[in-house]
């Protein structure tokens, strides 16, 4: 119809006017919803970067401040174990203990680590006090709060004059009294300011006013040569020093306005206000002390001026630039108007349809691929944390019915013995399920991490092969191993190595029934390096080629008809091929129907990226063996921290089979006052406790000139090993523990339970 009109213009000029009207406002417009669209996005623009910029300065806030928090921490432990600080408490020589703070605060404060010092005795009387304040008779935490800290504290506190300060209390220990206390401090203002010029904004600290004396504040305001500002906000107070070139008078309404309708938790973002002729960015964040409650704000300002003139230069171009387009468009579209073809604009609606079914079924298929990979992350997300939920139950379970069943063979109980027998096989394949699903979900996350060591080929296949013995003689096979000798070292991931060959090993004596299991231990070369092959060959029931294309799928086994005879997941292959790509390594079957088969597994002698360390390894071992002939004779402790009961009464079951006392610690504060008092031989530490979780324990007691050298066991549902070794663990146990695993450690570190 269009195009019919178009001729009948050409021909008879009547209907020229009324279509270049029509097209006039349509094109107009075009170009106001472009400019209204241009001008939306702009503005959405700068609220994510204002957004984002605020979620930057609360995250480095945070994470600058646990920085401080541990150099406070760590200083006031070194100045509280100090012999000078004991003896002149001890002694009740000021004289002495003013000399001992004054070269420590030299030495700290030079290296801009405290900002004052100070040592107070028990009853919370100060002693002495060092510092950069000018009223350096604030104290950070009054007498009362000081006496219920524990022996090592961290946090933010709000003084009565309005600083907000970074603190650090530790308790003076000398033979198991309490002596007093040393608390060291840093305003958080310096922090502030570092944040401010990191990410080139203006930063102010608000405190509460409902929380500061209006005295104290106007009197530490004045010593610092400033004149009163306790009435530019209406419920804060400014905290800094440097208010820079910001009149703060012009934006108190707003910000006043913010803290009134907004929750004293909640964040607060204002984009393109105009103060003192330029345009700013305004964003306040919530600050709270260390036991959560809210003490101030933080207020940032972020110059825009230059962007937001630059934004309006470039907005004006682009809708002119738009305009202009449009014009050239409109003025073709009229002159060729008259010219087009009725056949032309069939075509061309045709084109149009065939493109918009070829963009709605790309559109289909891209969100039909995006479901699927977020179904398949939800799945993965979901057995991780079910996988996680579940050990630490069944590690109860597993452990109590073994201490059950012992107990059972012990007194020869007989109505105990085999049920015992059935719970504990039955709770171990159901922790062999649940690990089996934990490692194909990690695998599938990406996150399945590798700890390679470097370890002896020919002690760790015996190792396997007293392991394997009992699941070869289950079904009546023979199992036999044959190795070259001196196969000499690998560096891999023992645990996962072994997770393989059991899992090849145990499949291989699952479907053989009084017939053979075979294990070959040889070199080779992977990808022209050397490398050692294990090749397992059974004579059970082998595989079709369909079994065989479907053979590391996951879920799969041989045959589906055989999950109730055979049992499992059908994870076992799928997640032994994966860790063995991810070792470097690879698994190739060779199998016939009726006869058997051969799974044969390559790896790598050296399979890390990084530099081996093979002499340090040994002198780290070396240093953490035991003389057993020096403790003969010697009944030796452990200290074990943990909350969870279960746990405790498991681990002090095998502990006591094996002539260990032990001492039991629920949290971590109470881990360190223990740990000084007793000096134990062995720490287990649990990560997940209350008060002080386990990893500011472990990194307490390494900073602990007293504690260091102790060997540390870390105790977790958690694979975190590495984060273990780095903090300063000596080894690492995974729940659910394993009683040879306990006792072996016991071993290494104490020399006892050989």
């Amino acid at each position: 119809m269009f195009v019919k009109m178009g001729h009948r213009i050409v021909g008879e000029g009547k209907l020229r006017l009324p279509v270049l009207f029509a097209l006039a406002i349509a094109f107009s417009a075009l170009w106001l919803v472009f400019t209204f669209i241009l001008n939306y996005w702009a503005t959405n623009k700068r609220q994510e970067d204002l957004s984002a910029l605020v979620e930057q300065v609360d995250d480095q806030l945070y994470r600058k401040g646990e920085d401080i928090r541990y150099q406070l921490l760590s200083s006031a432990s070194l100045l509280a174990s100090q012999d000078e600080t004991i003896r002149a408490i001890s002694l009740n020589d000021r004289q002495l203990l003013w000399d001992d703070v004054k070269n420590f605060y030299r030495t700290y404060s030079s290296q801009a680590l405290v900002n004052q010092v100070q040592i107070f005795d028990q009853n919370g009387e100060l002693l002495s006090n060092l510092g950069t304040s000018n009223l350096t008779n604030h104290s950070v935490l009054s007498p009362q709060e000081l006496i219920v800290k524990t022996d090592a504290t961290t946090g933010l506190h709000i003084k009565n004059n309005g600083d907000i300060e970074i603190f650090a209390v530790v308790q003076i220990i000398n033979n198991k009294q309490l002596l007093g206390y040393v608390q060291v401090s840093k305003p958080l203002t310096e922090l502030v300011n570092e944040l401010a010029d990191l990410n080139k904004v203006t930063l102010f600290l608000l405190a509460e006013k409902s929380l500061v004396s209006e005295a104290e504040a106007q009197n530490y305001q004045a010593s610092l040569g400033l004149k009163s500002r306790w009435h530019i906000f209406k419920d804060l107070v400014l905290c800094t020093h440097n208010q820079g070139n910001i009149n703060l008078e012009s934006i108190a309404p707003i910000v006043d306005s913010a803290v009134e309708n907004s929750d004293q938790n909640s964040k607060f973002l204002r984009d393109k206000l105009s103060i003192n002729s330029k345009r700013m960015n305004l964003g306040l964040l919530p600050v709270h002390d260390s036991d959560g409650n809210y003490i101030g704000r933080l207020l940032l300002l972020k110059d825009i001026s230059d962007e937001y003139a630059s934004y309006q230069i470039s907005l004006l171009i682009t809708s002119i630039s738009f305009g202009v387009i449009i014009s050239l468009i409109f003025v073709s579209f009229w002159f060729f108007l008259g010219r087009i073809e009725k056949g032309i604009a069939s075509a061309e609606q045709d084109l149009i349809e065939t493109k918009n079914l070829a963009e709605q079924a790309r559109d289909e298929a891209e969100q039909a691929k995006l479901q699927a990979e977020d179904a398949n992350k939800i799945k993965s997300e979901f057995l991780a944390k079910m996988s996680h939920e579940l050990r630490t139950p069944l590690n109860a379970i597993i452990g109590i019915t073994e201490m059950m069943a012992e107990d059972a063979e012990e007194f020869a109980d007989d109505d105990y013995i085999e049920p015992m027998g059935r719970v504990l096989r039955s709770g171990k394949h159901l922790l062999a399920l649940i690990n089996d699903i934990l490692d194909l979900s990690k695998i599938e996350a990406g996150k399945m991490e590798l700890h390679p060591e470097c370890f002896d080929i020919n002690l760790f296949i015996g190792d396997i092969n007293r392991t394997c013995e009992p699941l070869a003689s289950k079904n009546k096979n023979n199992l036999e191993v044959k190795m070259r000798a001196n196969l000499g070292d690998i560096y891999t991931d023992s645990t996962r190595l072994k997770q393989v060959l059991l899992n090849l090993l145990s499949n291989a004596c699952k479907f053989t029934n009084d017939g053979s299991v075979q294990l070959y231990v040889d070199h080779c070369n992977v990808d022209d390096k050397p490398g050692v092959q294990f090749s397992i060959i059974d004579t059970g029931i082998g595989m079709t080629n369909e079994q065989l294309a479907m053979l590391f799928q996951d879920f799969q086994q041989v045959d589906s008809s055989a999950t109730r005879k055979y049992e499992g997941t059908g994870l076992g292959l799928s997640i032994s091929q994966k860790l063995a790509n991810l070792m470097g390594g690879n698994i190739i079957v060779n199998s016939t129907q009726g006869v058997g088969s051969e799974f044969i597994f390559k790896l790598p002698l050296n399979n890390s990226n990084v530099e081996m360390d093979l002499q340090g390894q040994q002198q780290n071992l070396r240093s953490s063996m035991v003389d057993n002939e020096d403790l003969e004779n010697l009944q030796k402790h452990v200290l074990v921290v943990e909350d969870d009961d279960n746990m405790v009464q498991l681990l002090k079951h095998h502990f006591d089979k094996i002539n260990i006392r032990v001492v039991v610690a629920k949290d971590g504060n109470q881990a360190l006052q223990m740990a000084r008092s007793e000096i134990p031989d062995l720490i287990t530490l649990d990560i997940n406790m209350p008060n002080l979780n386990g990893w500011d324990t472990l990194a307490a007691m390494r900073a602990d000139e007293v504690l260091k050298s102790v060997p540390i066991v870390v105790v977790t549902v958690q694979e975190e090993k590495r984060k273990g070794m780095e903090l300063g663990a000596s080894d690492y146990l995974t729940k659910p523990i394993n009683k040879d695993d306990v006792i072996s450690m016991v071993n290494r570190y104490t020399g006892v339970g050989s």
